[in-house]
């Protein structure tokens, strides 16, 4: 579609200036029109302690959404441990201030797109403004993804489930201990 209208206009531009002109201003019209349509599609979920603004814990956020939302978390300790699977931005109030707790989790956040592989699995996500801490294994762990930020984001006291001096790691994932 976008081929036969560009050669349609390319072909009024050089035969009709004037026309050219309008047909334009009505395609630019058609294309803005078209992407906020687009773009007021996303959606944007709250989470907040208490579930006071609609969720009280961001996983119940991740299920009602749809890709490309957004959910913001208010400031807070939430203990859980976060799987993201589809496009979507997770945004904090600040490392400081809104804390993913995952005491007995393997992982603090996990951004999976082990689904597709071998095929690329998840782009398009967004992490920010978030403390991750306590997990036993990884604070935030990106599997099969491409096109993540990670940014603004506090990651500390992870790998609780590590046993340094026994040179163990108890619990530990199988695909965990079957790298290299």
């Amino acid at each position: 579609m976008f081929e036969r209208k560009r050669q349609k206009l390319s072909y009024e531009s050089s035969t009709k200036a004037g026309r050219h002109l309008v047909a334009t201003s009505k395609w630019l019209g058609l294309l803005v029109i078209s992407g906020a349509c687009q773009f007021a599609t996303a959606a944007t979920w709250c989470v907040s302690p208490g579930g006071a603004c609609g969720n009280a814990s961001i996983g119940a956020a991740i299920k009602q959404a749809s890709p490309g939302d957004t959910i913001q978390v208010q400031p807070g300790i939430y203990n859980e441990s976060v799987v993201i699977n589809m496009p979507l931005s997770l945004i904090g109030a600040g490392g400081g201030s809104t804390i993913i707790n995952a005491i007995g989790q393997s992982t603090g956040i996990f951004i999976d797109g082990t689904a597709k592989a071998p095929a690329t699995g998840i782009s398009n996500v967004i992490v920010s403004g978030l403390s991750v801490q306590n997990a036993n294994f990884e604070g935030i762990l990106v599997g099969n993804g491409s096109e993540i930020t990670i940014s603004n984001n506090q990651v500390v006291n992870n790998t609780r489930g590590l046993n340094v001096a026994a040179g163990a790691c108890p619990n530990q994932p199988a695909f965990e201990t079957n790298e290299g």
